[in-house]
C-alpha cells in the first residue's frame, strides 16, 4: 500500500495479492484481492469497481481516494496490507505426491485449507514424513494428514507488530492471515514483514 497526493486528497495505491488454490486433481483456482484500509479487510479486486471511492482498477493495482482514515505506520500497519504478493494453497485432499510438485523450497511451507478455505496447517518438504510409516505410504496420504502448525494464523487486520511477535514466539518463518470468517486471505513471511518496515 502506498500513498500519493492527489487534489488535496490522499490517493491510495493498493497492490493486489493473488491466491492460488490447488485441488486434488491438480486444477487451480485463482483470486485477486486488495487490503482495504477503511474496511480493515481484504476484498476481491472485482468488488472494487463498484466502490464510489475507487478511481481505477488495473492489472494488479487499485487506486482509490477513500474518506480520511488514520493511517497506520511502521509496526502498526495491518498485517494484511503487507501480505506476500502471491500465496499458493493446497486443499486438504491433495495427495502427498502432488504436494511435492507445488511445494515451495525450504525454509518455506505450503498452507493447507479445507473446502471452505479455512486453514488446517502447513506442509513442508522436511516434514513430509510420519514416524514409523514408509515414505511411499506417507506420500499417499492427503495434505490434511501431513499438515502441522495449525495455530500459526492471525487476523489480517492485526498490527504487524503482533504478527511479528507470533512468528518470533513460535519460531516460524511465515504465518497465515485470515478474515472474519476464518478463511485464508494471505500469508506473511519474516522477510516480507522486515521489508515493510524499511525505507519507503
Amino acid at each position: 500500500m502506498t500513498l500519493a497526493s492527489a487534489n488535496h486528497m490522499t490517493e491510495l495505491r493498493l497492490l493486489a495479492h493473488a491466491t492460488e488454490t490447488v485441488a486434488s486433481d491438480g486444477t487451480q483456482a485463482r483470486s485477486l484481492r486488495v487490503f482495504c484500509p477503511p474496511q480493515q479487510c481484504s476484498v476481491e479486486v472485482s468488488e472494487c469497481s463498484a466502490c464510489k471511492h475507487v478511481t481505477s482498477v488495473g492489472p494488479g493495482l487499485v487506486r482509490c481516494s477513500p474518506p480520511p482514515v488514520s493511517e497506520a505506520a511502521g509496526l502498526e500497519i495491518p498485517a494484511g496490507a503487507v501480505a506476500a504478493p502471491t500465496i499458493t494453497l493446497a486443499r486438504a485432499d491433495v495427495p502427498g505426491t502432488r504436494l511435492l510438485s507445488i511445494m515451495p523450497p525450504e525454509p518455506w511451507a505450503l498452507p493447507v485449507v479445507d473446502a471452505s478455505g479455512h486453514f488446517l496447517g502447513f506442509v513442508s518438504r522436511s516434514e513430509l514424513t510420519i514416524p514409523g510409516l514408509p515414505w511411499r505410504l506417507a506420500m499417499a496420504l492427503p495434505a490434511a494428514a501431513l499438515a502441522v502448525g495449525s495455530s500459526l494464523v492471525v487476523h489480517e487486520a492485526v498490527p504487524l507488530r503482533r504478527a511479528i511477535w507470533l512468528m518470533a514466539h513460535r519460531r516460524a518463518r511465515a504465518i497465515v492471515l485470515m478474515d472474519d470468517a476464518g478463511v485464508v486471505r494471505g500469508a506473511l513471511t519474516d522477510i516480507g514483514a522486515l521489508g515493510a518496515l524499511g525505507p519507503r
